[in-house]
């Protein structure tokens, strides 16, 4: 596909190709203050690498825009299964989208969601927007589907480990200051009596016991990103990615849940966290590991993502999480509605699990 711009500087799109990433990673620098965004501990070329090779089928989709054969802007993806009602999807949601700022400005990002939008389609079950970004009402409307947000909202959640900082200013509304200081003040809950007959430890990768907590774990959620093996490994378990601890709570061989920590321009975030349905002691368990090992580096707070109505949602209120930061826009556009029922989007109350580490965010 090519075209050309209103000053008549001719571009074109085409697919990926293997070696793209040198200039691809050149327009990124060049276009965004800081990339990546997050921390990591190798080459920005390998957390390239990486990020581009996250399912076979984003391999298909990445696409570069160049004017007169010099790549100026490109638009990669992330591609996971999810378990949609009882079903499992290929879906997939932007890495990274860019254009050289001496391009901007000139039609090109239209452009570029023109050319894709028909692929996406084609290639996966469903597209999930985790940023809000301004598109053309023509790109929006394109085929028979919309993108729609969820009514069960996910909001990144704060637990402060010490009191509101003086130099940061009263920039919180009051409710949220005092909320701030019962959090930072506050104990944690207080653990039962008993020795837990569980062990918490930490792993350099996830092993095969992971599958049957994913299979069993997932049952109730009627939208959650897959967490089996290969795919947390992929995420958590590959040092391109970032350095995340992997800590599980074990009993007599059986993984009872897991958390994922990541610690990321002096922040705390629990990137992810699973426990088997019920096990609320489980649950209070891994948080409280979490917050000691966070408290111990002597981070401020701690991040993380939960939807309004949860199982876990209690629970972390009780453990101090008691500052909604924001609101996580998010957006689902359902491909196929005939096989996968898009109601649950629209239902406050829909049993929703999505984590930061379900995205490129941290």
């Amino acid at each position: 596909m090519s075209s050309t711009t209103s000053d008549g500087a001719p571009l074109a799109l085409r697919f990926f190709r293997e070696g793209d990433e040198t200039t691809m990673l050149r327009v990124l620098q060049g276009a965004f203050p800081a990339w990546p965004a997050v921390e990591i501990g190798v080459d920005p070329i390998d957390h390239l690498r990486w990020k581009l090779r996250s399912h076979e089928q984003a391999l298909q989709t990445h696409f570069v825009i160049e004017d007169g054969g010099e790549i100026i802007g490109s638009e990669s993806f992330l591609a996971q299964h999810a378990k949609i009602g009882d079903q499992i999807a290929l879906t997939c949601h932007v890495g990274d989208v860019c254009v050289r700022p001496d391009h901007q400005g000139r039609g090109a990002l239209l452009q570029m969601y023109m050319f894709i939008m028909p692929q996406l389609r084609e290639s996966y079950d469903a597209h999930l927007v985790f940023r809000p970004r301004n598109r053309s009402s023509a790109v929006v409307r394109q085929g028979d589907t919309r993108p729609i947000p969820f009514a069960n909202q996910v909001h990144a959640l704060v637990r402060p480990l010490r009191p509101w900082p003086a130099s940061g200013g009263l920039s919180k509304a009051p409710r949220q200051l005092v909320a701030w200081a019962r959090a930072a003040l506050g104990d944690l809950p207080a653990p039962k009596q008993m020795v837990e007959p569980w062990e918490l430890r930490q792993v350099p990768r996830f092993d095969e016991r992971i599958d049957a907590l994913w299979d069993e774990a997932s049952r109730p959620f009627h939208f959650i990103v897959a967490r089996d093996r290969e795919r947390l490994n992929w995420r958590y378990a590959d040092p391109r990615a970032g350095l995340f601890m992997l800590r599980l709570a074990e009993q007599d061989g059986r993984i009872l849940g897991y958390s994922v920590l990541r610690v990321s321009h002096g922040t705390g975030h629990i990137a992810d966290l699973l426990v088997l349905p019920g096990r609320v002691d489980v649950l209070c368990s891994l948080l409280r590991d979490a917050l000691a090992i966070f408290r111990s580096q002597g981070l401020a707070k701690v991040e993380v993502w939960c939807a309004t109505h949860h199982p876990y949602r209690e629970t972390l209120r009780r453990c101090g999480f008691l500052l909604k930061w924001r609101t996580v826009p998010l957006t689902l556009n359902i491909y196929h509605p005939e096989r996968f029922d898009p109601a649950f989007l629209s239902d406050r109350r829909a049993a929703i699990h999505l984590m930061a580490g379900d995205t490129d965010l941290v």
